[in-house]
């Protein structure tokens, strides 16, 4: 990957427009991509699905997840608005196995769940891949682990910037302080999950 980047040519503005064009067309590919998927599946993973809850997660993360996920090493590194697309597309899917009324939080209902947000995932894949080449027994391998050493002139992140990120996403961060701020303001109490049939669970949240 090192070589690849090296090779770029950097002082074409065709190259850069080429670039945004490919991850814009990728992630709307794989948005795409997802939606056919997903209207496949709808009859198992539908809000009248009969299916239990564990059942419903297993299959997103087997047959859901690895779309977006394949090579996310390389395509991580767009900007956030891309990002959104495909973290849209998650909590629609865990809104529809789950059942969930709308005053439910996307936060909320990922944290519910186990299931780590887009960024998240994309930042602990990464680092695993990094973990992977450093170690790798080929020296022809472990090169790739290296970072290049070159003059950037343009803002725009390259896989490698991911190392620098926390694995937690300073998203989630914001959104549990800004939580715990309006449940202290209005004391608020939130009872834990409740499942009301094998299939669903609701939310109870509850004045003082």
């Amino acid at each position: 990957m090192s070589q690849f980047l090296l090779d770029l040519p950097l002082n074409t503005s065709v190259y850069t427009s080429t670039k945004t064009d490919l991850w814009s067309t990728h992630t709307k590919t794989k948005r795409l991509h997802l939606d056919l998927k997903l209207r496949s599946m709808t009859w198992l993973l539908g809000r009248k699905s009969q299916l239990l809850l564990a059942n419903k997660l297993l299959l997103y993360k087997c047959m859901l997840k690895p779309v977006w996920t394949y090579g996310v090493q390389l395509w991580g590194c767009v900007k956030p608005s891309h990002t959104q697309i495909i973290q849209r597309l998650q909590s629609k899917i865990l809104r529809s196995i789950t059942n969930v009324p709308w005053y439910v939080s996307n936060f909320t209902l990922h944290r519910d769940l186990h299931i780590p947000f887009v960024v998240s995932e994309i930042r602990r894949l990464f680092h695993l891949y990094h973990q992977r080449l450093v170690s790798h027994h080929n020296p022809l391998v472990a090169e790739l682990a290296v970072l290049p050493l070159m003059a950037r002139r343009l803002k725009r992140q390259w896989p490698t910037d991911l190392l620098n990120d926390p694995l937690y996403d300073k998203s989630c961060v914001l959104c549990i302080t800004l939580l715990l701020d309006t449940m202290e303001r209005h004391s608020w109490k939130t009872s834990p999950l409740k499942f009301s049939s094998p299939h669903s669970f609701t939310y109870c949240s509850t004045l003082e």
